[in-house]
């Protein structure tokens, strides 16, 4: 399949993932076809990434590019939460449970934090097909 194409169909895959959790988060067979259909695209992504890295990295730089990419990896996944965490914060809703009154996070809360995640993801085709692009204008060998 070459080393793009995973990447591109991934990312494609992906973003059908969180816009499909995005709009189908009502039950528990919406969430769980739209997470298969999110970690199918997320595995293809990967692994057409580490491609990448392998082998179009100088070997004398192919330790320091695994350790960028492992930081990038370690960024993103903890920047994520973190706004997750300040969208279910500031959007809040009192419940009544038991004669005592409580918060939790509302459902726009929710809604952010899945829409956030689809116009991510979808930055993510974006970027994946300039990718091809600039590789088209390179001229880099078996890469497609």
């Amino acid at each position: 399949m070459g080393s793009l194409k995973p990447i591109i169909i991934g990312t494609i895959i992906s973003a059908v993932g969180f816009i499909g959790i995005l709009l189908l988060h009502q039950t528990e067979i919406g969430i769980s076809v739209n997470l298969a259909i999110l970690s199918a695209g997320l595995s293809m992504t990967s692994v057409g990434a580490m491609n990448v890295i392998i082998l179009y990295t100088p070997r004398q730089s192919s330790g320091m590019s695994f350790g960028i990419s492992s930081l990038m990896r370690i960024v993103g996944a903890s920047i994520g939460p973190a706004l997750a965490g300040m969208y279910m914060q500031s959007n809040q809703v009192m419940l009544t449970i038991g004669g005592m009154a409580r918060f939790f996070p509302s459902i726009e809360s929710y809604n952010l934090i899945f829409l956030t995640a689809a116009i991510v993801s979808i930055m993510s085709v974006v970027m994946a097909l300039l990718l091809r692009r600039r590789v088209q204008k390179m001229a880099i060998p078996n890469i497609f």
